[in-house]
């Protein structure tokens, strides 16, 4: 059995910078926004680092996948915008990780969220939905 509080620690924290990129504005979908972050952007981002910081630390063969996502954009940014990421391992439930993000420009605050995430055995989850995939084909 994978004891996860072995491996990771509640209070761990990653941090990044970027600039926000026209790759960042993409999933806005409205050409009145085409400058500003995009929600999506962010939480590709949290994604991004969560994966980052828990998969290399993993034993062979488990992976994280998201459960849940709880987000909150307040405010804009623009391209060019310099922005900090603050990601912190919030809570350990078993084998699923807590954590929260916050987004900050020179400012404060523009963005903040909470993503749940799973440690599963890949080769079982790929298992289990080549399984459902089949079922949903027969019926």
């Amino acid at each position: 059995m994978l004891d996860v509080r072995e491996i990771f620690q509640e209070g761990e924290t990653l941090e990044a910078n970027r600039t926000v990129q026209v790759d960042d504005t993409v999933g806005n979908f409205s050409v009145h926004l085409n400058q500003l972050l995009s929600t999506t952007a962010c939480i590709e981002r949290m994604v991004r680092m969560s994966t980052e910081m828990v998969e290399g630390r993993l034993p062979e063969g488990f992976i994280t996948v998201g459960l849940s996502y709880s987000v909150r954009h307040d405010e804009t940014a623009m391209l060019g915008t310099g922005l900090s990421y603050l990601l912190k391992l919030e809570q350990i439930k078993g084998n699923r990780l807590v954590f929260s993000m916050k987004v900050t420009d020179s400012i404060g605050e523009v963005f903040h969220a909470t993503c749940e995430r799973a440690i599963v055995n890949r080769y079982e989850l790929i298992d289990s939905a080549t399984e459902r995939a089949k079922k949903a084909r027969e019926s």
